[in-house]
């Protein structure tokens, strides 16, 4: 199949096409007949999709302004100016479409008054206005692109775990040379370059590093304190391959001197392994919080236990499905998870394992590798050589 480039100018000024090459790949023309069987069921055509790790699920488009308009007639999609070349690179299985406004775009496929479904979590109220400026009924709906995203093909899976092992490679290379005088902030910087420097695109975000009382804060921001002047650090990290993202949390701490230390790690560790052991396909999300939270409160730590246990990862760091007291999502063999239960004292410090596990036919399987045991190695062992 040949594709269309298309360049939409105002209708005084005309229009003018060019060819485009490429080969229709299947993967991607499958999960758009899968997002239009959807639609047609649920009778929500035309549908407009602005959100672009969607549009990159769709087409493989890695840009940053474009849009994609699944109707009757095809799956169309539209960007400007700036990713001509990208986009007959990357697009699959849609024909092009080059644009000076965005609503020259609604202009060439729907007549004005047409109604039009958007993506009410993931499109602005300032691009809402635009479609009604333009002389549309725009109806917002659920985005119809989050389930088929949720089940990853054994490509992504590996895509993923890539990425995993990139991540995990990098951190166990810092933590063999970090010395007593460098900050979070050198040790979260070294680990980006290392993540980078063995294939990663980039970071899924900035690393957490956290050593002592800042490791009680779960989303802390390296600062310049001397990562092992206390007594834990935390480091919590991923990576972007091919698109695809990973997220690991590493607490390690000294314990000695302190006991109440061990029993939180033994406790934190604990609540993993049951969350994971309760990962199989017909589970729902909501059980498997339940089954980490239960161990917490038993150890007494239930108070201190302060987000979700875990959710999603794919072309985007969080994803559905959550793993939340409140999630009403039910595990799917292909889901790839995070499992992150931790505990957080403010004063002294916290404990986070995270591992990313993919549901298969009969449990969970492990994409991270590195061992959750807390004290590898003794943060002052390592301060006094």
């Amino acid at each position: 199949m040949r594709f269309r480039l298309v360049f939409i100018r105002s209708r005084r000024e005309g229009t003018g096409t060019a060819p485009v090459g490429g080969e229709e790949v299947s993967e991607w023309r499958e999960r758009q007949e899968k997002l239009v069987r959807s639609l047609v069921r649920r009778g929500k055509l035309p549908f407009l999709i602005t959100h672009l790790p969607d549009i990159r699920y769709l087409t493989g488009f890695t840009g940053s302004d474009a849009l994609l308009l699944v109707s009757e007639g095809g799956v169309f999609f539209g960007t400007d100016g700036r990713y001509l070349t990208q986009a007959k690179e990357e697009v699959h299985a849609s024909e092009v479409y080059i644009y000076r406004r965005k609503r020259d775009f609604f202009h060439r496929f729907l007549r004005r008054g047409s109604s039009l479904y958007f993506d009410q979590e993931r499109t602005s109220f300032a691009f809402y206005r635009e479609m009604e400026s333009g002389g549309y009924s725009p109806l917002p709906e659920k985005s119809p692109v989050k389930k088929l995203r949720m089940r990853k093909s054994k490509e992504e899976r590996e895509i993923i775990q890539r990425a995993a092992i990139i991540a995990t490679s990098a951190f166990l290379r810092v933590l063999s040379r970090i010395t007593p005088d460098q900050t979070e902030r050198e040790v979260a910087a070294a680990l980006e370059f290392e993540m980078k420097r063995l294939g990663a695109e980039g970071v899924s975000f900035p690393p957490i590093v956290a050593g002592g009382e800042n490791s009680a804060k779960p989303h802390a921001r390296a600062g310049s304190r001397k990562l092992l002047g206390g007594s834990v650090a935390l480091f919590d990290f991923g990576c972007v391959f091919s698109g695809y993202c990973s997220d690991e949390t590493v607490t390690l701490t000294a314990v000695s001197g302190r006991p109440w230390r061990q029993r939180v790690v033994d406790a934190v560790k604990k609540a993993q392994d049951e969350a994971i052991r309760a990962i199989r396909p017909g589970v729902r999300c909501s059980d498997v919080d339940r089954k980490a939270r239960e161990v917490l409160d038993r150890k007494g730590y239930g108070k201190y236990f302060l987000h979700s246990t875990g959710h999603g990862v794919g072309l985007e760091v969080h994803e559905p499905p959550s793993i939340s007291p409140f999630s009403r999502e039910v595990l799917r063999e292909g889901m790839v998870v995070t499992v992150e239960p931790g505990v957080y004292i403010p004063g002294e410090g916290g404990v986070r394992f995270e591992d990313l596990v993919v549901v298969t036919g009969t449990g969970a399987e492990r994409l991270t590798y590195i061992p959750k045991t807390g004290v590898i190695p003794d943060i002052q062992s390592t301060r006094a050589r």
